[in-house]
């Protein structure tokens, strides 16, 4: 994507042709005013996908301006692309969209990291505050299922995971996943037994676990809060 800056000029150049006639060329120029996005130009690279709410860009996820809108979107993204190894998330994010797959990442390791502010270029720029970036499903949706094989490890750290509507992470597959420095609060607000889709369920409201032969779950230093039953 082409950014011009304000205070920047455009050139615009239109040649008209016409058989036996002399060319015409006209060339106007423009200064480009308005003010710059401050997330336009910022991100972590080409192995980072970016979610973050409100991006007005392409909803590529290649950096911030660009991000995508749910975690959803980005592990769908991740599940065709093994060069997507990070996923960032800035702020609050709002997911309006009931997923119904759950994804499994092609890289061999996934790590999806929060406490963004949405202008970073580097892990090392993150706040270190121990500040979360949170997913909230408005209890009504939810946004964030794994099915993970073995061989596809996930790192999830430094997100407040709130209000879906059936489990805050639902994970099946046999691949490993480690949860720390993360809350879940006040998932679980309808239990479905009978299920043709992944994340539906009574049980585990907080971390719902399923069908996940010889993987190895570590949570550690996470909050649980009146995920419901």
């Amino acid at each position: 994507m082409s950014v011009y800056t304000p205070g920047s000029t455009i050139y615009v150049r239109v040649t008209v042709a016409a058989v036996a006639q002399v060319d015409v060329v006209l060339v106007k120029e423009a200064t480009v005013t308005g003010q710059l996005s401050p997330y336009v130009e910022h991100g972590g690279g080409a192995t980072v996908l970016h979610v973050r709410e409100g991006a007005t860009g392409d909803g590529s996820g290649s950096d911030w301006f660009n991000a995508l809108g749910s975690m959803s979107a980005a592990l769908a993204l991740a599940q065709g692309d093994a060069t997507k190894t990070e996923i960032w998330v800035a702020g609050t994010v709002f997911p309006t969209e009931q997923s119904v797959f759950a994804y499994a990442p092609a890289a061999s390791e996934l790590t999806i990291r929060g406490g963004f502010t949405g202008l970073e270029d580097a892990l090392s720029e993150r706040p270190d505050d121990g500040s979360y970036s949170t997913l909230d499903g408005g209890k009504t949706v939810n946004d964030f299922l794994l099915a993970n094989a073995s061989g596809h490890a996930v790192f999830v750290e430094r997100l407040n995971i709130v209000n879906m509507v059936f489990n805050g992470i639902s994970k099946t597959g046999g691949g490993n996943l480690t949860v720390y420095d993360c809350m879940f609060q006040t998932n679980g607000y309808q239990a479905v037994t009978s299920s043709t889709w992944a994340g539906k369920g009574t049980a585990g409201k907080a971390i719902r676990v399923q069908s996940a032969s010889g993987a190895n779950i570590v949570v550690s230093n996470c909050v649980l809060r009146a995920n419901r039953r």
